[in-house]
């Protein structure tokens, strides 16, 4: 069997590799057949092959890269008939790379399998990552046969287990349905550095006085800790307005604009959060709206407001509310539809929109790349739609203000 002689040759260099192909994993799970309970000694089950045996494009493995040496074990793979392709990536900081890496193995058979192997890399302790593949630079066309690589992805997790497979020992995910899941949630995206320093550039880099540098440290604490209680709870957030325009512009925060800003699904948001973040040490500044309409938290943390703002999604596009507290009107700013990417904001993981431009232009104009210091949240986005007023009987229940 092809994945037999692949995994021998892992097995004797010490290879841990690991099963993450989602057509079999899915086929697994349905079928409810990956334990470790199921034997056939110690070799394959050729009469009850069910998984590993029929006719194949691709199956997908993954390894750390830490345990991951080819040298050591191209030789072996060549006798096994395997035509060996290696991917490489341009050198990554967060890696502290100053060479391209390797990102992807595709090793060929001459029965036309292919198994892809993908490299992950632990980036930070925080999670684990893998690169993109672009094919075209080695002649083939194979992306529409792969299931990894068609962007970069990163896992908060790979809790892996031995299992036995149509008789062949192999190490899975734990729980591959949660494993799943962070394949359909796992596409990576930085910022532009050089674009970043493009800006620095033209407009200098702010001196960190002393009040700055301070804001720099507690917003950066603030979030981590609001990271930490959303997850906890299972909410999920994206930086949001002015700093998601400083992740997008500048790779950092605006240190003047002295607030950090999330967003949330309204249809994410648990009741347990108010209580959570309180708990934590933060104060509840001011509740605006209701769950159905405009729905808006802010907290503080020492000099540092977070602003919690919750989105809602029509048809053919996505809103969330502002409530102007002296006068009880209200506002609605519009986006384009998006979907939440992971990116790396001040040595944290978190979300972000995956079209961004298309939502730091809703929100900044075309000239989102030129600094504003003076800002009018009632006038001066452009998505920025009057929406009527609160009605005076409704305005003790929609105006909540604490402090």
């Amino acid at each position: 069997m092809l994945i037999q002689a692949f995994t021998d040759v892992c097995h004797k260099h010490g290879f841990p590799v690991f099963l993450i192909d989602p057509p079999l994993l899915r086929t697994l799970m349905s079928n409810r057949s990956v334990t470790a309970a199921e034997s056939c000694g110690n070799v394959p089950c050729h009469s009850n092959c069910r998984h590993l045996c029929e006719e194949c494009s691709v199956i997908t493995f993954g390894v750390i890269s830490q345990l991951w040496r080819i040298q050591e074990g191209r030789n072996d793979f060549q006798n096994q008939q395997f035509v060996i392709t290696e991917i490489l990536q341009d050198a990554r900081e967060e890696l502290h790379s100053k060479t391209k890496i390797p990102t992807h193995y595709i090793f060929q058979h001459a029965n036309k399998c292919l198994i892809h192997l993908v490299i992950f890399y632990q980036i930070q302790n925080e999670f684990y990552w893998h690169g993109e593949q672009n094919w075209n630079q080695n002649g083939d066309d194979l992306e529409m046969k792969l299931h990894f690589g068609d962007h970069e992805g990163t896992y908060s997790s790979l809790d892996m287990i031995k299992v036995k497979i149509d008789g062949l020992k192999l190490r899975a995910p734990s729980y591959p349905l949660s494993f799943l899941e962070q394949v359909s949630e796992s596409r990576f995206i930085l910022c532009n550095q050089s674009q970043a320093d493009d800006f620095y550039m033209k407009n200098g880099k702010p001196k960190l006085i002393n009040t700055a540098k301070q804001f720099y440290s507690s917003a950066k604490e603030l979030l981590s800790l609001t990271r930490h209680i959303l997850d906890e709870i299972g909410i999920r957030f994206w930086i949001s307005s002015g700093t998601c325009l400083g992740w997008f512009r500048q790779c950092d925060l605006i240190v003047y604009s002295k607030d950090v800003d999330i967003g949330i699904w309204i249809k994410d948001y648990n009741a347990r959060m108010i209580p959570a973040m309180q708990n934590a040490g933060l104060t509840l500044i001011h509740r605006f709206g209701k769950m159905n309409d405009s729905f808006e938290l802010s907290f503080s943390s020492g000099d540092v407001k977070l602003d919690v703002f919750f989105f809602y999604e029509e048809h053919n596009y996505m809103w969330n509310g502002g409530t102007q507290a002296r006068t009880g009107k209200k506002f609605k700013y519009l986006f384009p539809k998006f979907k939440l990417c992971w990116t790396l904001f001040l040595g944290l993981k978190v979300r972000v929109p995956c079209e961004t431009i298309t939502y730091i232009e809703a929100n900044y104009g075309k000239n989102w790349y030129q600094p504003v210091t003076s800002w009018d949240w009632k006038k001066s986005p452009p998505n920025v739609r009057e929406n009527g007023e609160w009605p005076e009987a409704e305005r003790a229940e929609v105006i909540q203000i604490y402090f």
